[in-house]
């Protein structure tokens, strides 16, 4: 389960896998064009001020598709699991929509998984761990172990200052919970 707002890959299934995708559809076009062009750069080159707007624009995307999927999704969701039991349903930590949806269709157990082996901010306090942003390096920054003093500063500051495309499920929680109720 995982929600899939830009970019849809051609990956080929193991036997045996059934894939379902709600097809998203949201009102202003030109952000979605914009944030596909950017999403490009930003991983080549993104300064924090450029993950602070992308976290601005994201944050209402994702809303606007989490409502969608707890809403249209789900129905078809239910129709498709109807009878059938899991024991476990994967998702992405960066989004908690799925979480709600496995809730609904009665699987017991939910796997966060991540894409590599960094571990937010917010990863990290749900989890009941520590980050130590003085001497290790941010996840999306370009530093390495082995930072000079300004670099651990900024990369301090970097932590301190919750970038919301990092943090965004953490920003989000409050109000994808609202959504989770209605549903």
């Amino acid at each position: 389960m995982e929600m899939n707002m830009v970019f849809t890959g051609d990956f080929k299934l193991p036997n045996g896998v059934q894939e379902i995708r709600e097809s998203i559809h949201f009102k202003d076009k030109l952000k979605v064009e914009g944030l596909k062009v950017f999403q490009q750069m930003i991983f080549e080159s993104g300064t924090p001020y450029e993950l602070w707007w992308t976290g601005r624009e994201f944050k209402e995307m994702r809303l606007e598709a989490c409502e969608q999927m707890l809403g249209e999704g789900l129905a078809k969701l239910l129709a498709f699991v109807n009878y059938k039991k899991f024991d476990l349903a994967i998702g992405h930590f960066h989004d908690f929509c799925p979480v709600a949806m496995a809730r609904a269709v009665g699987v017991p157990k939910m796997i966060w998984i991540t894409h590599g082996p960094s571990t937010y901010d917010f990863t990290t306090e749900i989890l009941g761990l520590r980050s130590f942003p003085s001497f290790v390096p941010h996840p999306l920054s370009s530093n390495s172990d082995k930072m000079n003093f300004l670099q651990r500063i900024f990369n301090v500051f970097w932590h301190l200052g919750g970038i919301e495309f990092v943090n965004l499920p953490n920003v989000l929680l409050h109000e994808e919970n609202s959504l989770y109720k209605k549903s």
